[in-house]
């Protein structure tokens, strides 16, 4: 397969689309358009337009026509230099119906999948049901009888779009030995294939790639094209769909923001309290696998990776869990499979349980490749490792099993340490080296401190001020009367008007984290903060009297009250009061990683989470400081998003993993602290260099002492720790820039 004759192929069909659609339906048109690439691929054998009428398939539409356009003769001629293969033209169609479903503004959730992705699938979901049939209590044959595809085998994609997986599927299916297809022709075959999707001219194309495929053997044996009646028009969330032996898809990916009420309101109806409202489109179709899979029948699904980090994924693991066994996991560690969104996916094989709640309990293989798609065997990853060592790393991919009980510790994330799926899925063998050593001396962070998220404003230009006082020209002071032993300080602040100076109470303003870029280093230091936040008390009448009324004047002609979120506030202008923030956290990491210690409790904006109630701050801001705990967050956190950034939430600020503070009272404690106040005093470096400083290995050594890992161990482990963290964020971030 060639890319440049796919684009050539694709210039020429677009040119003769745009040509065909002056005078016709979109939908005319790419009839149209598919008999010129049929007339080409059929060459120089069937000439009539009753012959070709007769064939049925691309050719339907002919009947009752006397010639075809000009366009689509030219086309036939333009294709013949091109040469393009079945698949080839295949995927330039794809590529020009995505193109105007973009344009016209319909393509909602629906992302090209690559060739290489749908090979690999399609071999994987053929690999896997293979097996399933060949074990002996499938169910599917009898003892003693040979191998063989049933007669009644159907594939079904439920979000078919134009019919890239099922494209995929006939070619796997047509290259098996004919022992196993019992000798059925392509055109036999097809018959076999079922797909829905909401998109009726996708559908078509969908038909058009699979009659390509058997174009020469339609031609060869004189007989007409099928019709292709499993391939649908409709809805396979809400339309009742016939159970499949092998369900292969990527469903539409729309985040739930996206969903309209009324969309909602249906999947509500359809689905019950199965999943929650927050849950995106593609979680719905794995939630119907349900009622699309046969027992013992296999499905093979390309989706975010959220659904394994999320709250939301919790109540779609514990129904998967019930009817599925999850057979395999497969992530990438070193490239995105879909270009156009920034979100990391993962492919998923299931297969379907023979009672509910009932059947094998094989463990689920988490597989992160450390190779490119094309370089890995799918039917390898089929077998699974015949291995029973919980991690194990290959020259492709490493691998870490995890049972059924553990992944439903996991899905209700179950103490001692509170992991997702998705923990597991990227996790080192630092991770278990480090569970092994030192496995019961781990709290989360959620059962020692309350964390927090800092201020949600509504309006930060109103509430976030900088203070000018000392800068400001001392004319501008004398006018508003904010001169020394006042208690007023002077803010500016921007509106319409232009720049306006005011006079405000120095006690209402408060140093203010706005910014990471403003906590460089593991102290939180007030003289490098720029903001102030203005906190009023509630009371309308004490604050009239006072000189910041002038402001809110102001703020009130800016409409900064009117604001979503002021005016559900009452005054407005009154920010509800933080506990003090004692220890901050970041919700995104690149390379650096700190938890600033905030001593002098400065007050933070909402990009960050922050802990307070601690018993000891210090100790607390210590141990989150080591990189012991980095390693935590970035297997804690998620990596859904597909720019290389690392988001970390409340939720998982919560449930990580934080060395028990009583472990470390008395001497402990202090030689944790002291190894900590000599790293406080600089600045974050990027991972790789912070691991080489001896003052980051110091506290690092000091924390495994108090967790009872002493001498050579513990150089030996915080050796693996270190690389194993750094191969985690370099992954991260050539991931989101290499693309399959």
């Amino acid at each position: 397969m060639q890319l440049d004759r796919i684009g050539q192929a694709q210039g020429a069909l677009g040119e003769a689309l745009t040509a065909l659609c002056r005078e016709r339906s979109y939908r005319e048109a790419l009839e149209m358009l598919v008999q010129g690439l049929f007339l080409w691929r059929l060459g120089s054998g069937v000439q009539e337009l009753a012959q070709l009428a007769s064939l049925g398939g691309p050719f339907s539409s002919l009947a009752g026509q006397v010639r075809l356009p000009e366009t689509v003769l030219t086309l036939k001629r333009d294709l013949g230099k091109i040469a393009p293969s079945p698949e080839e033209a295949g995927l330039a169609l794809e590529g020009l119906h995505l193109d105007h479903v973009g344009e016209t503004g319909k393509l909602r959730g629906a992302y090209y999948t690559s060739p290489k992705l749908t090979r690999f699938m399609a071999r994987l979901a053929l690999s896997v049901y293979l097996q399933e049939l060949a074990r002996p209590r499938s169910g599917r044959r009898k003892r003693g009888t040979p191998l063989r595809l049933p007669e009644t085998i159907t594939i079904c994609d439920p979000a078919v779009g134009a019919g890239a997986f099922l494209a995929a599927m006939l070619d796997e299916l047509a290259a098996l030995p004919c022992d196993l297809t019992g000798g059925r022709s392509r055109r036999e075959l097809s018959e076999c294939l079922h797909g829905w999707d909401r998109d009726s001219e996708a559908v078509y194309l969908a038909k058009a790639r699979l009659w390509l495929q058997m174009a020469e053997e339609v031609l060869a044996r004189g007989e007409p094209f099928p019709a292709l009646a499993g391939l649908r028009v409709g809805d396979s969330l809400l339309d009742a769909v016939e159970a499949a032996d092998i369900v292969i898809e990527n469903p539409p990916y729309l985040r739930q923001e996206s969903l309209s009420p009324a969309e909602k309101d249906v999947l509500s109806a359809r689905f019950g309290s199965l999943l929650p409202r927050q849950a995106d489109l593609y979680s719905y179709f794995l939630a119907n696998l349900s009622h699309q899979v046969r027992p013992r029948g296999v499905a093979v699904l390309v989706t975010p990776v959220a659904w394994l980090e999320v709250d939301y994924g919790r109540a779609l693991q514990e129904l998967l869990l019930k009817e599925f066994e999850i057979h395999l996991v497969i992530a990438s560690a070193c490239e995105r499979w879909f270009s156009q969104a920034a979100v990391h996916t993962v492919v998923t094989t299931f297969i379907r349980r023979q009672e509910k709640g009932r059947g094998p309990s094989r463990p689920t293989a988490m597989v992160n490749l450390t190779s490119p798609l094309e370089e890995v065997t799918p039917e390898l990853l089929a077998l699974r490792p015949k291995t029973t060592a919980r991690f194990s790393q290959g020259e492709r991919f490493r691998v870490v099993m995890v049972g059924r009980a553990e992944l439903t510790a996991l899905t209700r994330r179950e103490a001692p340490l509170k992991a997702r799926w998705g923990t597991m899925l990227r996790a080192p063998a630092a991770y278990f080296s480090l569970q092994a050593a030192t496995c019961d001396k781990w709290t989360s962070v959620g059962e020692v401190a309350q964390v927090t998220r800092g201020f949600t404003s509504g309006a930060n230009a109103f509430f976030f001020l900088r203070d000018v006082t000392e800068s400001i020209d001392q004319a501008v002071r004398r006018e508003l009367e904010a001169g020394p032993g006042s208690g007023l300080r002077v803010v500016a602040a921007k509106g319409s008007g232009g720049l306006r100076y005011f006079a405000v109470e120095e006690r209402f303003l408060f140093p203010l984290v706005k910014s990471p870029r403003e906590v460089g280093g593991y102290l939180v230091l007030e003289e490098e903060l720029n903001h102030r936040v203005l906190l009023l008390p509630p009371d309308k009448e004490y604050v009239a009297r006072l000189r910041v009324a002038e402001y809110l004047r102001w703020g009130e002609e800016q409409g900064f009250d009117h604001r979503p979120t002021t005016r559900t506030r009452s005054p407005w202008w009154s920010l509800p009061k933080l506990l003090p923030p004692q220890v901050l956290a970041r919700q995104f990491y690149d390379q650096r990683f700190n938890f600033p210690y905030n001593p002098g409790a400065a007050l933070c904006d909402h990009t960050f989470y922050y802990l307070t109630g601690c018993a000891d701050p210090e100790l607390f801001a210590a141990l989150l400081n080591s990189t012991l705990s980095y390693l935590y967050v970035e297997l804690w956190g998620r990596s859904n998003m597909g720019d290389g950034v690392l988001t970390f939430y409340g939720p998982e600020l919560t449930d990580l993993p934080l060395p028990r503070p009583e472990i470390f009272s008395g001497g402990r404690g202090g030689n944790v602290k002291r190894a900590f106040q000599s790293l406080a005093a600089r600045r974050v470096e990027p991972l790789e260099r912070e691991v080489g400083l001896a003052d980051r290995r110091e506290l690092d050594l000091a924390v495994l002492s108090g967790l009872g890992v002493t001498g050579l161990e513990a150089a030996s482990l915080l050796a693996e720790v270190y690389t194993g963290l750094c191969q985690l964020v370099k992954e991260r971030e050539q991931r989101s820039r290499k693309r399959a």
